[in-house]
């Protein structure tokens, strides 16, 4: 913990191009020392007057040496301003090109606090760290009772507060979500005889993310890049490197860290970014520092609260296959199972942002759904098979266009080798008709007739009721224990049962499955249960099958 804020010179060096080179060394603070202006380097107007200051202090105590020294470096001080002309030509008195100050910056990352998808957001614990040279805040430690460190207090995030003592860099997060100044802790920089500043917050990092690796929901390790660099000054005034060379440390005290979280920091890889100078302003350019985190997801829980009961969910659905097609729970339970898929894929959604690209996470959900909704079809089908009872699948508007059509074919061609008038045609056509419908009626009362002939000839009706029985597929049986009229009247209701039942009127409704109208509904209806079985046979075999290939395939995706 104490080399996080202890002050140790670099000595590393930082690159911007061919022709722009500063090298950061122990000398060259000793080159600041020796030719920016020392207002502690002579005993001149500025220590008489704090010899005058000492010796007016209140209730004659002495001031302490860092009382003194702190009132020498902050007289005349401007915390809003630099000397950026006197850095200049110490830049290029040392062979080095006109560039901006150094500031080295470095991020140690103590925990991923939160990461936002749906919004690209996130939250990071941090602590900020930066170190420059100020000459304005150097001195002789002999002439303040050996003080090797200062502090100085730095309040709002800068150095131009009202409150705070000293300048700072305006080092700002590109691509924050909120501002640095707000979510980091107010505190002390510390000083060292140089003039070097160390300064470090603790504090939250807010920033927008454009993620990376979104594509493996819920088995995805995001990626993210924060931006830091001056927002106001170019490359011509502040210039940030990364500090050590590394620029990023992870951890580093006991709280560092997280425990049954969603998120855990994975790695960090920092890099040194320039960004070309405006055309009206050809020599400053916009360096920057880059910070590409990684972050690695808590699968498990997406595992055991939605993968595997998405899973569950579509072989409850191929369960219905088993249930026989008369059992009214078949089809209760395949739309069942798909209304509980698609709740669970809304409330896994709502943690996504709604985006073009498709990830794992959508293109599994919409295929257990098709599945689901495949099972919802085929239980319709193998219903209506079990229970239909015509001889083809051809709708009846089909039929009734193609009787119309073959009609009005039958009529052109019959008035064809006609060479009357088109009122002797419709005579005839009207007179077809008549003839027709006196045939009908002329039938319809010699049946009746014939049936009532039979009724009077044989009171109880019992021959007539079984022939009409037989001609309609009615099959009957009357207990022996019944009385003659009671068996008379039976007889006659099922005579008038069978008369209906051998009619053809559209209007005539079954009771139930197994009441059919006449022998050829239910030699289709048993044609058509075979179909309904084949179906049926056909899908247990092929879906779960479908399905297993599916999963394989797509858990292959995810672990690679």
């Amino acid at each position: 913990m104490d080399d996080l804020h202890s002050f140790t010179p670099s000595t590393s060096s930082s690159y911007y191009g061919d022709d722009m080179r500063y090298i950061h060394s122990p000398s060259s603070f000793l080159m600041y020392r020796n030719q920016f202006p020392n207002p502690n380097r002579s005993r001149g107007r500025r220590r008489q007057q704090e010899e005058d200051n000492a010796s007016t202090a209140p209730n004659g105590d002495d001031p302490s040496n860092e009382a003194r020294l702190r009132a020498a470096l902050l007289e005349n001080y401007d915390r809003n301003s630099y000397p950026w002309e006197t850095m200049w030509e110490i830049h290029q008195e040392a062979g080095g090109e006109r560039t901006g100050l150094v500031v080295e910056f470095n991020l140690n990352f103590h925990k991923v606090h939160a990461l936002n998808v749906a919004e690209s957001t996130a939250h990071l614990v941090v602590w900020v760290q930066m170190r420059w040279h100020d000459p304005r805040l150097s001195w002789d430690p002999t002439d303040f009772g050996g003080i090797t460190r200062t502090w100085f207090w730095i309040e709002n995030g800068m150095g131009g507060g009202e409150v705070s003592e000293i300048w700072t860099p305006d080092m700002y997060l590109w691509n924050q979500e909120e501002s640095m100044d707000r979510t980091l802790a107010d505190t002390y920089a510390s000083v060292d005889p140089t003039g070097t500043v160390f300064w470090t917050r603790p504090g939250l990092i807010k920033s927008t993310c454009k993620f990376r690796g979104l594509g493996a929901f819920p088995f995805d390790s995001l990626k993210c890049t924060l931006e830091f660099g001056s927002w106001a000054r170019s490359g011509l005034y502040i210039r940030p490197v990364k500090m050590g060379g590394l620029g990023y440390s992870i951890g580093g005290s006991e709280t560092a860290g997280q425990s049954f979280a969603e998120f855990e920091l994975k790695s960090v890889d920092s890099s040194e970014y320039v960004y070309p100078p405006y055309p009206s302003v050809p020599d400053e350019d916009w360096p920057v520092l880059l910070y590409n985190i990684e972050c690695q997801r808590a699968s498990r829980p997406y595992v055991r609260g939605w993968l595997l009961l998405q899973i569950m969910l579509n072989f409850c659905s191929f369960a219905c296959m088993w249930i026989p097609p008369h059992v009214g729970e078949r089809m209760g339970l395949a739309i069942t199972a798909l209304l509980a898929s698609v709740a669970s894929e809304l409330t896994v959604s709502e943690q996504l942002p709604n985006s073009e690209e498709a990830n794992w996470f959508i293109i599994f959900s919409l295929t257990s759904m098709a599945f689901s909704v495949a099972i919802v079809f085929q239980s319709t089908a193998v219903i209506y098979f079990y229970y239909f009872t015509g001889s083809s699948l051809k709708p009846p508007y089909v039929k009734w266009i193609q009787d119309k059509w073959a009609q009005r074919t039958k009529d052109k061609s019959n008035d064809g080798g006609k060479t009357t008038m088109n009122g002797t045609k419709q005579l005839q056509s009207n007179g077809d008709r008549m003839t027709f419908e006196a045939s009908d009626k002329d039938l319809s009362s010699s049946m009746d007739a014939k049936n009532a002939n039979s009724l009077d000839a044989n009171p109880d009706g019992t021959n007539l009721i079984a022939n009409t029985a037989r001609r309609s597929g009615v099959v009957f049986d009357l207990p022996a224990s019944l009385s003659e009229e009671e068996q008379s009247l039976q007889f006659r209701n099922i005579h008038n049962h069978a008369l209906n039942a051998s009619t053809s009127s559209p209007f005539h409704h079954r009771l139930d499955a197994e009441d059919f109208r006449d022998a050829n509904e239910q030699q289709n209806n048993l044609r058509w249960q075979r179909v309904a079985k084949r179906l049926d046979d056909f899908s247990r075999l092929i879906i779960p099958a479908a399905y297993v290939v599916f999963l394989a395939t797509i858990l292959a995706k995810a672990g690679n």
